[in-house]
């Protein structure tokens, strides 16, 4: 696998963490969402841990609501 160094591809800079998509190889990602740092992602793989990661911090920062129907009063 041919390296590369770290393209930053995308970030986010919210209230709670920064959110942060590199590309570190053809088709090798790394997602680092606050001290969480996953590596060596495909690209799909990276896509979901990103939508994951930003679905979090939207809900941390008040911007969705993520409570389950089971959760809702």
């Amino acid at each position: 696998m041919a390296r590369m160094k770290p393209k930053e591809v995308y970030s986010v800079n919210g209230l709670s963490f920064l959110l942060r998509v590199e590309q570190t190889a053809i088709d090798t990602f790394t997602v680092v969402y606050g001290m969480q740092v996953k590596r060596n992602l495909t690209y799909s793989d990276a896509a979901c841990e990103f939508g994951l990661c930003l679905f979090h911090l939207m809900a941390c920062e008040g911007r969705l609501d993520n409570r389950t129907h089971n959760e809702q009063g």
